[in-house]
């Protein structure tokens, strides 16, 4: 069985690395937009654990980034006893900032 997700979405907040154990996860949330006219949004969490949460961190990706996202499907239960999705990668090549949908910083354009 091959577990290969590729998925898009807005960056609903910014990166934050904490410390588990012996290791390092840094997870951040994407709303993605889809249904009839894609009005509806599924809230998923991407994870890169190690070396993956250090490269993750440099990436500089901000909430309401567009980004493309391809790791491992993933579900956790949480405290309300629900599953919620998540993705997990393995490294800052799994995951694309999408240029052309994403806000410049200040609006200004650079060039």
């Amino acid at each position: 069985m091959i577990n290969d997700f590729k998925i898009d979405g807005n960056v609903g907040r910014d990166p934050e690395t904490k410390r588990v154990g012996d290791d390092y996860v840094c997870s951040f949330p994407i709303a993605h937009n889809h249904g009839k006219d894609f009005k509806k949004v599924m809230w998923i969490r991407i994870s890169g654990w190690g070396d993956a949460a250090r490269e993750i961190k440099e990436m500089g990706i901000r909430k309401g980034d567009k980004v493309i996202v391809h790791g491992r499907y993933t579900q956790s239960r949480g405290k309300d006893d629900k599953l919620y999705p998540g993705i997990v990668v393995s490294g800052a090549d799994d995951i694309e900032i999408d240029l052309k949908r994403s806000k410049p910083d200040d609006g200004n354009i650079p060039f």
